[in-house]
This record gives C-alpha cells, structure tokens and sequence, in this order.
C-alpha cells in the first residue's frame, strides 16, 4: 500500500493514492461556495480513511446531495466530512442498514452515540464513490468546532500545484447615478492578454486603460487550472491595490454555513453570461467570512487624478497572475446633434445590474431632444433625469437609496412609444408584503441582498412533455436577481376541472420545468423560492414510468435466495417522490440511483422465502401519480449469497 503521508501533516490523508485535486476550497458552485476539496479516485471503490482519532457523530444516506456520507469528530474538535462513498465500512454498513430496515427508508440521517463508533487515524471508513452525483469523486472537507468548513492548506495539508491562476477577464462596475465608466453607467468589460512574467510560476497580464468618474468596483474572472488543464479550480486570494494601497481581499480560509448563501453576490449575479466574476467590493447582504477580510467595502472613488490599479490572483500554493491597468478621469459630454436624423420612432429598454435601475432610450437616428423621466410612489434627491450618452441613447440612473414601495416609471418623448413600468422596489431589514397584478410577494427582512426589484408580467409558456399548462404564465424580472431569504410568491388557484392535487408551480430552468414546493392557502397556490424568473402553474398528469429488467419476464427459477432485482424507473414532470419494492409485501432495501438511468437495485442483503415470491415495484410521483409493476420470481435453492 502507498504511504502519502507527508511528515508533520496533522490529518492521514484520506486516500491512499496520488493526490490530485479535482474541486478547490471556496470555489463557485451555481451561486453558492465549495465548502470542501474533491479528490480524484480513478473511478469506484478506493478506500476511504480517517484523518485522525475520533468517533462518528452522523452518517447520512440518500440518492441525492452528498450521498452516502460519514461524519468523523476528530478528538481536536474538528469534523471530517466524507462524501459521495460507494458503501461503508462494514460496522457502519450494518448500523445504517439496520436503520434504513426499522424505517423502511433508504434515506436516512443517523447520530450514533459518542462511543458507538471510535475510529482511529488511518482507520478504514468506507469506499469512494459517485453516491449522490455523476461522476466519482471523494468530496472532503474539515470543520472547525463552530462547524464552519476550513480551508484544508491551513491545516498543514498539501498537494502538487505548480500552475498560476488564468484571469480571462475583469468587469468595472459603476456604483450609483454620479459614476460612469467609459462614458457611460452601463458596466465595462475588459478584455485581457497575457504578456508574459519574469517571475517563476506567474502570469502577467495587460488590458486597455479605462476612463471612469465617481465610484466604481472591479470585478474577475479568474480562474486556476490544474491537472494540465482538466479541471478549473477557484483562487486562495483576489486582492486589488490603487496606487499601491490594498483596497479590497477576498481570502477562501473559511466558510460558515450559515452565511453560504452569500455566493449568489460573490460572483455578478447579472453577469453570468459573460463570464464568472468574482467581486472586489462588498455586496450589501454579503456576510460571508472569505468577503470581511478587508475593512473596506472595495470601492474605488475615480475622482481627480489617475489611479493605477493592480489586480493579484493568487492560488493555495502561491503562484499568482496579476493585471494592472490604468484608471482616467471621465470628462466625458456629449453634446446634442444640431438636428434630429429622422422621425422615426425610437424604444425605451430597463435594465438592472444591482442596487439601481437602468432605463435607456434608443433613437434609430440622431434625437436632439431630450427625453423626459418621471418616477412616482418613492422620494427622489435628486430627481433622476436621462444623461445623453451619444447622438441616439440617453440613460437614466432610478436609484431608490434606501426608500422601498411600489415605482411608477414613465418616460415621455415625441418619437417613443408610451411607456410606463411598475415596478416594486424591497429593502434589506425591511419585510414587505405587496401584491403585483396577479401575484402576492411576502418578503423577509433578509430576502433582498440591499436593494431588490420586482416586475411582473404575464407571458407565453410551452409545457414540456407530462405536463399541462393550467393558468396564466408570469415572468417575474430580473430572473438574475439574487435572494438571500426565500421570497415567498402566492399565485391564483386555476379555476379548471380536474385534480388540483397534481397541480404545482413550477419554475422555467432552460428548456425544462421544476417544480417547486407548492402548498395550498386560501384558494391560492404559494411556493417559497430564491429564484426568479418564469413560472406557470402546471398539473403533472401522467404516471413514473417503470421497467421491471431483473428477473425478466422469462426468467427461470433462481437458484440462490438473494437474486439480482433490478428497475428502471423515471418521471419527467414533477419527479419521483417515493419508491417501494416488495417481495410479498415486505420491503427491500434498495438503493435509488438518479443518475444511472434511474436505476433501483436490491442490496441483496436478506434471504428471499422458498417458493414464489411476487416481486412489485411500486413508484410515486410528486403529484401523487403511481405506477406498480409486479412479477412472479419462483425461489428453489437453498443457496444464499451473502
């Protein structure tokens, strides 16, 4: 057996194998943090062992999350957490099976006694796996006594990395109605090149100066490949100095679950398309540990003189990739045409990319004429106006400070169509319960990260297959917007005949539908979500599919009292809520695996009677659809595979 424990390493390394990391400490997963580091295991089944002496304090069994998962307490009062196993070491295989049978319930969440299950360093734990998710992969990760997750390089652990961070690009963001950049209130882009470095395991990069006014934040995509480019991992530290003083770090050391939520404003929430960019200022509402390095919110005032600003991207072992490029005064101020092109009719677009709203009007030809805003239902100082940006756009910055309430926007000129938008407008630390044409919002006090904005129209949806459309659609801008406390969105009941029991709301994800937890309160259907987005009520009317594959229909009798048993089970609507398989009448303990084509499979951990047994699969939909297959499987050996 390989020995990889490096001298002095306070933690047995958890496998016993090359250490290649395939997923770093803090790095963004769809708007939240990586809480851990993932291993790569080659595939299915390396063992799996204790970091230190301790005892089990849970161990967790499900198709879905982190799988089939253990707890270690370690006697120093951290907690080692291992994740997406194949099985158990045997002791705790057959504590959890003994539960998953009491229950009748493959999905199980245990707390054994402190002195049930003491493991010693090194002790084996189980075997690495794909429990939970697709590919195979051992997710670890170490706690503190608080149960925050640690990054694991502070703990003395290491790894081979000798590749610097790539920064593919880096945003500029005005902060309010008094900065621009470029010109312009609208977030800047830059793109960068590498032009080399003369220092070892560094790259240096070089992008066009910007011309800014007011505040203004930076914002990067970075990112640190490894394992010759296979896998893109997250930074240690993101950190931006002006003129040489350090104005903002962003620092992955540790986490808290309690704050995880703030990864949707870590990265730019309305930017996702264009790149992930991880902030150099601190979003209102964020108050995660790896943001409250710096004694500054990060923001950089571009008033007066030049700025040189440096951007330094360093990875867990020190290599690093920096940009520095230049910051210009903004002077900027277009003047009128002497003469409009044409008359033809322009548009007026909204727009948000975070605390404020964006309203621009676009001529097709050269508008000498100004456009006029009025905003109604919230205080102004000062009022907004629209600001020529050229010859055909002008914009409007409506930043509500910290006033909240319902926002009448009307833009008036010649050569626009009438346009008018309502718009409501919620505050951190404030809750607030409004109703939007068909829809009712109950927002918590911690639901907006600052400032959050609410539009509601009704829209065209196409159902996919299984599901019927019941209802009106309505899309609730900006999808992009982040939450922190779920919203809690009420929609109207549909007046149909039918089943209102296999009837959800559900949310537009790409080309397909999720449904969410909908519950049933004073004729009206209410979900909590953190979303935004398009949602529809739909009414799930068609039953799981399932194929019984093991024993086939013409199989003969089995010779051995454990035989294979095997399904194939899916729903593409509202998804499988619950399955069950009997051999007459009493439960078997499968194992449910979402992501191998839906495979169910007996764990084949108890005899099967002589004689016929009538096997029946039996699968529930979140709707409440069922379907049950059954078959008779004929027992004549006495032979039993344990």
């Amino acid at each position: 057996m390989l020995t990889l424990v490096a001298a002095g390493e306070p933690y047995h390394w958890p496998l016993d194998m090359p250490r290649v990391i395939t997923s770093s400490f803090g790095e963004c997963r769809g708007g939240r943090f990586h809480a851990g580091i993932d291993l790569r295991t080659g595939g299915v089944g390396p063992e799996v062992r204790a970091a230190a002496d301790g005892y089990v304090s849970r161990i967790r069994c499900s198709p879905w999350g982190y799988g089939k998962a253990v707890y270690l307490r370690l006697d120093d009062g951290n907690t080692a957490v291992y994740a997406h196993l194949a099985e158990f070491a045997s002791s705790l295989r057959a504590y959890v099976r003994r539960a998953q049978h009491a229950r009748e319930s493959y999905t199980v969440d245990l707390m054994p006694e402190r002195g049930e299950f003491r493991i010693a360093r090194g002790e084996l734990i189980g075997y690495a796996g794909r429990s939970g998710t697709r590919a195979p992969h051992l997710h670890w990760e170490v706690r503190d006594a608080e149960s925050r997750p640690i990054n694991p390089r502070l703990l003395g652990l290491s790894w081979p990395d000798e590749t610097p961070p790539v920064i593919r690009k880096a945003l500029v963001v005005p902060r309010n109605a008094q900065s621009t950049v470029n010109g312009d209130v609208v977030p800047v882009v830059l793109e960068v090149r590498e032009v080399g470095s003369d220092e070892p395991n560094a790259r240096r990069y070089t992008s066009a100066p910007v011309s800014a006014r007011g505040e203004i934040g930076i914002a990067v995509d970075v990112i640190d490949p490894a394992n010759q480019g296979a896998n893109i991992l997250g930074v240690h530290i993101l950190r931006t100095t002006v003129n040489g003083t350090e104005v903002f770090r962003m620092q992955n050391d540790r986490l808290s679950y309690g704050t995880m939520n703030s990864g949707r404003v870590s990265w730019h929430p309305y930017y996702l398309a264009e790149g992930r960019f991880l902030l150099q200022w601190r979003w209102p509402g964020n108050r995660s540990d790896n943001f409250a390095v710096s004694n500054t919110d990060g923001w950089i005032d571009a008033a007066g003189a030049p700025l040189d600003v440096h951007i330094e991207a360093i990875d867990f072992f020190g290599n690093r990739a920096s940009l520095p490029f230049r910051i210009e005064p903004d002077s900027t101020s277009p003047q009128a045409p002497a003469s409009r092109g044409s008359d033809a009719l322009g548009r007026v677009e909204i727009d948000c990319f975070g605390e404020w709203l964006l309203v621009t009007a676009r001529f097709p030809d050269e508008e000498p004429e100004t456009p006029v805003l009025r905003c109604v239902g919230l205080d102004f100082v000062p009022e907004p106006a629209f600001r020529r940006v050229d010859g055909q756009v002008f914009r409007a910055v409506i930043d509500p400070d910290m006033d909240d309430g319902q926002l009448i926007i009307t833009v008036e000129h010649p050569r626009l169509p009438p346009y008018t938008e309502t718009v409501e407008v919620f505050q951190r630390g404030r809750s607030r319960v409004v109703r939007s044409g068909d829809l009712v919002f109950r927002a918590d006090a911690r639901s907006p990260f600052g400032t959050l904005f609410v539009r509601v129209s009704e829209t065209e949806a196409a159902p996919t297959s299984g599901l019927v459309s019941r209802g009106n659609a309505y899309a609730v801008w900006p999808a992009a917007a982040p939450v922190d406390a779920p919203l809690e969105i009420s929609f109207p009941q549909p007046d149909t005949a039918g089943d209102l029991s296999k009837v959800h709301i559900y949310r537009q994800s790409g080309s397909e539908w999720s449904r969410l937890d909908t519950d049933r309160s004073g004729g009206r259907l209410v979900v909590r979500t953190s979303n935004l987005g398009v949602f529809a009520a739909m009414a799930d009317l068609t039953p799981p599919s399932v194929t019984l594959t093991h024993p086939a229909a013409d199989a003969p009798p089995a010779a051995n009292r454990r035989p294979e048993i095997r399904a194939r089970v899916s729903d593409n609507a509202s998804g499988i809520a619950d399955i069950r398989v009997t051999a007459n009448g009493k439960w078997l303990l499968c194992e449910y695996d979402p992501f191998a084509s839906g495979a169910v499979i007996w764990q084949q951990d108890e005899d099967l009677p002589l004689g016929e047994n009538e096997i029946t699969v039996r699968v529930t939909d979140a709707a409440g659809n069922l379907t049950e297959v059954s078959r008779t499987l004929e027992i004549t050996g006495a032979h039993a595979i344990h």
